[in-house]
């Protein structure tokens, strides 16, 4: 916990500076809002029955969903968040990595946007944050789609192949490695990760313009702190949910993605060949098409 202070004290002193910097340059349909311990940049386009709620799965950037947004907007609201610590949802002094922490600033996000019912499309280890909040707000919560995300043991043995020496996950020793590296090791990560070539450089161009602009990228804390050896609690789903994950994706080679059953009682899970860690941007009509079928299916 203490190693996350290296993210939050150099991003709370620059925060509102940086913010101010961002705001004077945002293109339309792009938000800053400020919350009681972050702030939190998004963007949200068109209009419908249903909110979507995407995060972006860092180093992925706002900047990255075009596609899908296209791809969904002329029948949903769509919300496309950058989550705490990440990007430009810059982390203030106050702000804590902790898992009920972090499920506390996404609802207060959805109370901001104030535009129910919510289908809730948070990637890969945020995935669980969705868990917790169908089953904390269920009245505003009508789906969940689960994007890259297996159950929290299969994530653990993930996080494991990812950092095999244990130096992203060492307090203090993980937030000195990625603040020196944070463009080389996002760099590499998208290119490991992604299967699409074309998405992979415009990801990675992204990233450094942001990098230069003072996004964050604070990786090491919320391997540390957001997802620990120890599962939170995980109540089971009633939501009608689907979980759709890349075949291709080489971080994900021994993962068993059916795992993350356990914790619905009504999901479907598909699997998308040829396609890597994103599949929300590596196949945008695919997951589109199943987001459409899944909520025409349940109304």
């Amino acid at each position: 916990m203490l190693g996350a202070y290296m993210d939050t004290i150099p991003n709370g002193l620059n925060s509102a500076r940086i913010i101010r910097k961002i705001k004077n340059k945002q293109k339309q349909h792009y938000h800053i809002i400020e919350l009681d311990h972050c702030y939190v940049r998004y963007r949200m386009e068109g209009k419908g029955s249903h909110t979507l709620v995407f995060a972006a799965d860092a180093p992925v950037n706002l900047e990255d969903y075009d596609a899908l947004i296209a791809h969904l907007k002329g029948q949903y609201r769509v919300v496309v968040m950058e989550l705490p610590g990440f990007g430009f949802s810059l982390a203030k002094l106050s702000m804590s990595f902790r898992f009920d922490a972090s499920v506390d600033v996404l609802e207060e996000f959805l109370s901001h946007l104030n535009c129910p019912p919510y289908v809730l499309a948070l990637p890969c280890a945020a995935g669980y944050f969705a868990i917790r909040m169908a089953d904390k707000i269920p009245s505003d919560i009508s789906h969940l789609v689960m994007l890259q995300t297996p159950d929290w043991q299969q994530e653990q043995c993930w996080k494991q192949r990812l950092d095999p020496k244990n130096l992203i996950s060492k307090p203090f020793v993980g937030q000195a490695i990625v603040r020196a590296r944070k463009n080389q090791i996002a760099h590499q990560w998208i290119e490991y990760s992604c299967q699409c070539k074309e998405l992979t450089q415009q990801i990675q161009n992204n990233c450094s313009t942001n990098f230069e602009n003072g996004a964050s990228y604070s990786l090491a804390s919320a391997l540390q702190v957001s997802l620990p050896s120890e599962q939170p609690i995980l109540n089971k789903v009633s939501q009608p949910s689907i979980a759709i994950y890349g075949k291709s994706d080489k971080s994900h080679r021994a993962t068993d993605f059916n795992s993350i059953t356990r914790y619905f009682h009504n999901i479907r899970v598909l699997g998308l060949d040829g396609v890597g860690h994103l599949p929300e941007l590596e196949a945008p009509a695919s997951v589109s098409q199943s987001i459409h079928s899944l909520l025409s299916s349940t109304e």
